[in-house]
C-alpha cells in the first residue's frame, strides 16, 4: 500500500496514446483501504484501487478511477523495480 501510494505521487502525465491497454503484458490491480486521495492536474478524487499496466514493450502504467468511475491512464516517473520484486 505504501509504495502504491509513492507512484501515485509520482504521477507526471496522462497516457496520450488512443489504446493504452496492451494486447501483451499484465495487469496488476492492488486495493486500497482506507482510499487515498489523489490531487493532480488532471483529477482530483479518492482512490480505492490501482491497475499497474506492464506492457510487454512500453512503460508501466498507472490506472485510477473517479467517483464517476472514469477510467485515468497515467505515467510516472518512480522506478518499479522494488514493487516488481515484490511480486516475485
Amino acid at each position: 500500500r505504501s509504495k502504491t501510494e509513492l507512484y501515485l505521487k509520482n504521477i507526471n502525465d496522462l497516457y496520450k496514446k488512443f489504446k493504452p491497454m496492451p494486447r501483451k503484458g499484465l495487469l496488476v490491480r492492488v486495493p486500497l483501504e482506507p482510499s487515498v486521495s489523489l490531487k493532480n492536474d488532471w483529477v482530483n478524487t479518492s482512490v480505492n484501487e490501482v491497475i499497474f499496466i506492464f506492457p510487454s514493450n512500453e512503460p508501466p502504467l498507472l490506472l485510477t478511477f473517479d467517483k464517476e468511475n472514469t477510467p485515468y491512464f497515467f505515467t510516472f516517473t518512480k522506478n518499479i523495480n522494488d514493487f516488481l520484486e515484490e511480486l516475485n
